[in-house]
C-alpha cells in the first residue's frame, strides 16, 4: 500500500541513510500522516517513536540522547527504547507511571538505509523482501534528496515499480559507468524521497558523479510532472 493523499503508508519504508544518524543523535522522519524521532543509542542501535512529548506536546525529533535514552528539548522528560518514560528531572525522586509513554515503531538497518513502518504490523517480511534489495553484498551511501513530483511520474523515468528498489546503470557525463541502487518513497501527495546509494565499494569522485546524475534526474522528472513540452 503507498497512499500519497495524508492516510498511513504501509509496509516498511526507508526513511534515511544510515550514515545520517550518527551515534546519540535524533532526527525527525514521517511515514503518511505519521510523524516519528528516529535515535540512535551510544551502542549503534536505532529506534522510532511517535514524535510528541506525552507532556506538552514537543516534537522529541528537536531533542537530544542522554543515558541511551531520548530526551524532549522542553523539560528533559527521559524515554527508553520501549517507550516508557524513565526520568522527569523536575522530580528526581518519583518514579514516572507506567502509563507515562510514547508509542514506538518497528526499525529496522538494511543496505544503508533506516526503515520503520507505522502500519502496527511487527512481524512478517525484513524491507529487503519487501523492497526486493540485492542479496548479498555491500553499499556505497551517496545522498537523499526530495523530487517535487509524484512518485508515479518518478517511478515512470526509472522504469520500475513503486514499492521496490531500482537497480540500474547509468553513464555519467565522465563517461563512468555506475551501478546504482535507488529506494523512492511518496512523501506526500506530489512528493517523492529518493535514496541513492552504489552497489560495491566506490570512489568519492564516482559518488559524486552519482550525486550529479542524480540533480540532473531530478530536473527531469519535475519537468516531466508539470506536463512540460521539452521532458525528454
Amino acid at each position: 500500500m503507498q497512499e500519497t493523499n495524508g492516510h498511513r503508508v504501509g509496509g516498511w519504508q526507508p526513511l534515511m541513510l544510515a550514515l545520517d544518524l550518527p551515534p546519540l543523535t535524533v532526527s525527525g522522519a514521517q511515514i503518511g500522516e505519521q510523524k516519528l524521532a528516529v535515535w540512535r543509542d551510544s551502542h549503534g542501535q536505532v529506534h522510532a517513536s511517535d514524535d510528541r512529548c506525552p507532556h506538552r506536546g514537543m516534537r522529541l525529533s528537536l531533542g537530544f540522547v542522554r543515558e541511551d535514552m531520548l530526551a524532549c528539548l522542553y523539560h528533559g522528560w527521559r524515554f527508553d527504547e520501549s517507550g516508557h518514560c524513565r526520568v522527569i528531572p523536575a522530580h528526581p525522586g518519583v518514579t514516572p507511571a507506567s502509563t507515562i509513554c510514547v508509542p514506538v515503531f518497528p526499525v529496522a538497518e538494511c543496505m544503508g538505509l533506516i526503515w520503520s513502518r507505522a502500519d502496527g504490523v511487527a512481524t512478517g517480511a525484513g524491507p529487503e523482501t519487501e523492497w526486493r534489495l540485492p542479496e548479498g553484498g555491500s553499499v556505497t551511501p551517496v545522498r537523499t534528496l526530495t523530487i517535487k513530483a509524484s512518485l508515479k511520474t518518478v517511478m515512470a523515468r526509472l522504469g520500475a515499480t513503486a514499492g521496490q528498489s531500482v537497480r540500474m546503470l547509468v553513464t555519467t557525463g565522465s563517461g563512468a559507468v555506475l551501478p546504482l541502487l535507488i529506494v523512492a518513497r511518496p512523501v506526500g501527495h506530489d512528493r517523492t524521497q529518493c535514496h541513492l546509494l552504489l552497489e560495491g565499494t566506490v570512489s568519492q569522485e564516482d559518488c559524486e558523479q552519482a550525486a550529479f546524475w542524480a540533480k540532473d534526474f531530478r530536473n527531469t522528472a519535475e519537468r516531466c510532472d508539470t506536463g512540460a513540452d521539452y521532458c525528454v
